[in-house]
């Protein structure tokens, strides 16, 4: 648990935690699958092998490699989130739900939050990180014109808080290395951006 937790990801199926580490601590060997490149020696008892038990460390919630797996889900997504003032919790939850929802993603995956610095007094969206306790980092909007890249452009959003595009641009400077899967979309007052960060798993 403290492993996948250093690593970035979420358990999905936490009972099966102590059926994966009891077989271990026994001498049993378990499988490993992942969609992810791994990196390091694999811990003793863990194998790249076909078994009944076994950790699945990907982002497909439907596959099963195994017959009883522990499903270890990479927190590798970041949303960029742009709102109109007093924009509620509930309105910005839906238009997340909406754009992961087309997108195929999974909520547990999102790892924080971003948006532009003249909105980090915005209530509905403190509640929103709060209520899914994700990270929430903001950015001036001299830090987000200067992100590279093409993005979608309103004159309307460039006089209201000094940026062209808010959600796609802070998404990526918060993203870091990865790409930008989720182009700007609005929802009531919302829009919101999704970007994929370059994950791999790590065994020291």
């Amino acid at each position: 648990d403290s492993w996948a937790v250093q690593n970035g990801m979420h358990v999905v199926n936490p009972p099966m935690i102590k059926e994966i580490s009891g077989r271990l601590l026994h001498g049993e060997t378990v499988g490993l699958y992942s969609d992810y490149p791994v990196k390091g020696e694999l811990p003793k008892g863990v194998e790249y092998t076909a078994l009944e038990y076994g950790i699945y460390i990907g982002s497909n919630v439907e596959q099963s490699p195994f017959k009883h797996l522990l499903h270890l889900l990479p927190m590798d997504i970041v949303i960029g989130i742009g709102c109109r003032r007093g924009t509620n919790c509930s309105n910005i939850n839906e238009a997340v739900i909406k754009v992961l929802g087309k997108l195929g993603l999974h909520m547990a995956r999102v790892k924080k939050v971003c948006s532009v610095d003249i909105k980090n007094d915005e209530q509905g969206l403190l509640e929103y990180a709060a209520q899914h306790k994700l990270a929430l980092e903001f950015f001036s909007a001299e830090q987000l014109n200067a992100v590279p890249g093409e993005f979608s452009d309103s004159d309307f959003v460039r006089k209201v808080t000094g940026v062209d595009n808010v959600c796609e641009r802070s998404a990526v400077l918060g993203g870091g290395s990865g790409t930008l899967i989720g182009h700007k979309q609005a929802h009531n007052g919302v829009t919101v951006a999704v970007f994929k960060q370059d994950f791999k798993v790590v065994f020291s």
